[in-house]
Formats: C-alpha cells, structure tokens, sequence
C-alpha cells in the first residue's frame, strides 16, 4: 500500500490513495461473500422480531460540512440488545446449533428435540466489553445452550450484571480487552467449548468469526437499500479489532461499489489498524489502550478482517476520547432527524467525519465535498448513560 501519514489539530491520518473496493477474492468469498451474507439475510429477517432499523437523514449536519448528504444507520434499537453485535453473536451461535442438530436455521425450533439435545450438550464462550458478549448470551439462551462469558477487570458492573440477566457465567479477568480475549480461548481450548469472536489471530480457525461478520453484514444490505436510488461516496466505519469495518467493506465490494471510499475511524490510544496499515500487517499494541469509546479498545486487529481490508480502505483516522464524546452529545442534543442518542463508541464514525471535516488537506486527500454522500454507522445505545449529566434536554 501507498500510505501517507497526515497529523492535524482533528486527529491522525493514514490515506492510500491507491485504495479501492476490489470484488472479492475467491478465497475469500467463504468468509464474507455475497452467498454468504445472503444466508445471514434470510435466517436474521425471518425471526419474528426482526424489523430493519433507521436511516436517518442529517441534514443539519451535511449543510454544515458543505457535503451533499449524511446518512446516520442508527443501530440503537436493534432486536432490544440496542446494539448491531446483536446481528453477529447470536447468529454464530444458533448456525453452531443448527448445524450439530442437523437443521437449517430457517427451520431451526428452539423447542425441537434434536436442538434441544444438541444445544444442552454445547457450552459456548466469548469475551466482551458488553455488546457482543450479550450478543452470543442471548443466542444461548434462546438456544438453550450454557454460555460463559470473559470481560476484563475494567467492564463496568452494570454490564456485567446485564449479561449475567442473560444468564450467562461472568468470569473477570485482570488486565484489558485483550486478557480476556486470551483467557477466553485458553478455557475454550481446555473445556473443548465453542468460541465466538468476531476475532481471529495467526493460525486460528476462521469460520465463527466469519459467522459473525456475516450477521454483521444485514445492516450494510439494509442501509444500501434504504439509499437507494443513491449510493454513498463515503463510508465511515469505527472500528476495535475490524470485524465491524470488515463486513461494510466486503458487502459494498461484493455490490460493486468501487467508487465508493472508505473510511475507518479508531481511538487514539488504540488504532490498531491504523498501525497495521503503516507496518503493513497487524501487530499488537503496547501500553495502556483504554477509552472511553470502551467497545474499541482493541490492541490488535482480526486476522480474518485484515484479509478483506488490506488494500480497500481509502483512510485510517485516529480520534481523541474527548472528540468522540463531544460528537455524541452533538447528536443528542440535535433536533429533528439530526437527533441521535448513542454511546460513544457508537458516535465515534461521526467523529471521525467531524475530525476530516476540520481539515481541508484531509478533505482533499479522500476526495470529501459538496458532492460527497456519506454514510455513518451508529452503532450502539446511549446504554449505560454515558451522556447523563451531560446533555440537557
């Protein structure tokens, strides 16, 4: 990749120019292509509690960046979880039923005799900083399964009391994101249980977090659709260990939208991918890598996500905790359908924009102006009230 770094009073920037949203290799077609998302689509929307969630239309904010338009796809709401990791865990953990009970998950029935003898027998593990784990938490319960779920010492006690209402085992482990992600796969490893990451180191089998990469990619199908006859010049996409980021890109390349650039937004304190694209391969953090945007405090990209991004991502932009929060309490206290209450992991896309915005140099660099239709992701509920005290109404 041609990088250029770019440092500015917005944030950090790596831009390849080079960059394009190249179909997919045949390689990796398994992992996030069209049949495969196309699956995801039709077991996720036949649940009877699925319903598309919005795309909201930022006008306000659009005039404001001299672009044509911004589109927010407002993930608050999703299947009550008010969370898009809601589409990825428990997906990949009713597809593990579904497949040992021999069924397919259209005709999966929680209540049926094979699933409930294969589901009693599986336990299945993940780590979390809360979303995705109370993701893979209701997949169990819903499937019957045990669940045991890792978060690491700095996951706040209401989220950990959530995912144990889910009735998932909450084990801690000190440390950060990380530690739990390697305590995870050591028990994994030692009880022979199932588990699911959206993330995957060297040499480690890529099929779950593949799974819930396509879960993830129902909500890029939706906002595509709900563009349409339009299609966006820009997408911004944060991202932790790049599962997320992963399945925009795949969905969008596999659509055909080359034209399309990409832009993945990250914590200062822990791009992770930013890093990965200026050494040219994914490597590990050092030193203390948490922030308040707590969902992206992720110190080594997936493997498996590095695969589809590698080469199709146009930017990698790196956020202050104080821009991230300073975006959230903008949407919250935006009228109209500017108004968007979400955590502030899930405003750090619109962060991102805003930091791009600032700069003129930046703005050129990826080709944002007044013609530019951008898509945002807002992908998590204000849930433990982070804006409280904050935001007056």
């Amino acid at each position: 990749m041609t990088l250029a770094e770019h440092q500015g009073p917005g944030g950090s920037a790596w831009v390849d120019q080079h960059a394009v949203l190249q179909p997919l290799e045949a390689d990796e077609h398994g992992l996030l292509g069209s049949r495969t998302v196309d699956e995801a689509v039709s077991a996720i929307t036949a649940c009877p509690q699925y319903a598309p969630t919005p795309l909201q239309n930022l006008s306000d904010l659009a005039r404001e960046l001299r672009l044509a338009t911004v589109w927010l796809k407002n993930e608050s709401t999703r299947f009550g979880l008010q969370s898009f990791k809601a589409l990825g865990g428990a997906y990949a953990v009713l597809m593990h039923v579904a497949r040992r009970a021999g069924v397919t998950l259209s005709a999966f029935d929680p209540a049926g005799s094979r699933e409930k003898s294969a589901a009693s027998a599986m336990t299945f593990c993940a780590a979390t900083d809360g979303n995705h784990g109370r993701a893979v938490a209701a997949g169990a319960r819903l499937a019957g399964a045990r669940c045991v779920i890792y978060v690491h010492e700095g996951v706040k006690e209401s989220r950990r009391e959530t995912l144990r209402g889910l009735g998932a085992e909450v084990r801690v482990v000190p440390g950060d994101y990380d530690d739990a992600v390697r305590a995870c796969a050591a028990a994994a490893e030692e009880h022979d249980w199932i588990k699911v990451a959206d993330t995957a180191g060297p040499g480690e089998d890529m099929s779950t977090p593949a799974l819930v990469m396509q879960g993830y990619g129902v909500m890029v199908r939706e906002a595509l659709s709900q563009m349409v006859p339009q299609v966006p010049t820009h997408m911004f996409v944060q991202a932790g260990v790049g599962g997320l980021a992963a399945a925009v890109v795949a969905v969008a390349a596999e659509a055909g939208l080359t034209d399309t650039r990409v832009v993945i937004v990250e914590p200062t304190k822990a791009a992770c991918l930013l890093e990965a694209a200026r050494r040219g391969a994914p490597v590990e953090l050092s030193g203390d890598i948490e922030t308040n945007m707590a969902m992206l405090s992720c110190g080594r990209v997936s493997e498996v996500a590095w695969r589809i991004l590698a080469g199709r991502v146009n930017a990698y932009v790196a956020v202050d905790d104080v821009d991230a929060l300073a975006a959230a309490r903008r949407l919250a206290l935006a009228e109209g359908e500017d108004h968007a209450v979400l955590g502030i992991s899930g405003a750090a896309g619109v962060a991102g924009l805003l930091a791009v915005s600032s700069e003129q140099a930046l703005r050129d660099a990826i080709g944002l102006d007044e013609n530019s239709r951008v898509l945002l992701f807002g992908t998590e509920a204000d849930i433990e009230n982070d804006l409280a005290g904050s935001v007056q109404a």
